[in-house]
């Protein structure tokens, strides 16, 4: 008696290192005069809350019917596969002749490779605060990165003296069609690497221009990384918006301090009143039994 014994292997997610892997940096500005002018060319109004806005538009855009059409070639590659398999099953009884297995290989080598997307979401407040001139720097820096550097990334960037909040995308570079002198598609993205990994590696870089700006700043921030995904949900602009606070709650200084004054008054008149029938203990309020 004769056991197969069949093993699956489940591929591992690259590590850190593997995605660091030929990691160029970007250049720190040291040119602020000029980067500074650069970055005021550059900005764009996205309506009165946000003036001086900066809008990069990425290298790489992949649009809905595009993406639609390769995921019904592959649906429909895949299926003229396992037909051509079937056939090749039924003749595997000893009556083939060895065509049928070449045209087996020819066929099952063939793939369609779709683009893909990685998203990263985080926030980060930085203490001390950032000078106003560090804001205007790390803003050109970003805008550097993003029309210079990684070039294929997209997202929406808020910028002010307390940090950065933040949701950025990457989507892959590589021709996700090209095909070989058979006709056949063997490309597996740019430099060898899946698409999937190209988009994800561009984040975990653009992750680093971070932490070598400001290394304390950027030391503990935690990056949420979401991988693998369609590339339809690529931003098609990395949009930098300075703003004067991360989180905007709409509250003037003015209104607190009328609210602070309203409601001591409206305590004190409270107190007041029920002085007669009760009395503050430590611990709180009990009224007087009668």
């Amino acid at each position: 008696t004769t056991t197969t014994t069949t093993t699956t292997t489940i591929a591992s997610k690259p590590t850190l290192e593997e995605y660091m892997t030929n990691y160029v940096p970007a250049p720190l500005s040291k040119e602020e005069t000029t980067e500074k002018k650069k970055e005021e060319d550059n900005s764009k109004s996205l309506g009165k809350w946000f003036p001086k806005a900066s809008v990069v538009k990425s290298s790489v855009c992949y649009n809905n019917d595009y993406l639609a059409k390769l995921a019904k070639d592959k649906k429909k590659l895949m299926k003229q596969q396992q037909q051509q398999q079937q056939q090749n099953d039924n003749n595997s009884d000893g009556k083939s002749d060895g065509k049928s297995e070449t045209q087996s290989h020819t066929s099952t080598a063939r793939t369609i490779i779709e683009p893909k997307a990685s998203i990263v979401l985080f926030y980060q407040y930085v203490s001390p605060p950032w000078t106003t001139s560090q804001v205007s720097t790390f803003l050109t820096y970003l805008t550097t990165i993003a029309k210079k550097h990684r070039t294929n990334i997209g997202g929406r960037v808020r910028v002010s003296t307390e940090g950065i909040n933040a949701t950025v995308s990457a989507a892959s570079t590589s021709n996700p069609t090209s095909t070989d002198t058979n006709g056949n598609n063997t490309n597996n993205g740019s430099n060898g690497m899946s698409p999937a990994f190209e988009a994800a590696q561009t984040l975990r870089h653009f992750a680093q221009d971070l932490r070598n700006f400001d290394p304390a700043g950027f030391a503990n921030t935690d990056f949420k990384y979401v991988d693998d995904l369609s590339a339809d949900r690529h931003f098609k602009e990395f949009k930098l918006i300075p703003v004067k606070e991360l989180v905007f709650y709409d509250i003037r200084e003015e209104d607190c301090k009328e609210s602070a004054t309203a409601s001591s008054s409206d305590k004190a008149g409270k107190e007041g009143s029920a002085g007669k029938e009760s009395k503050e203990v430590k611990g709180g309020i009990h009224l007087e039994a009668k």
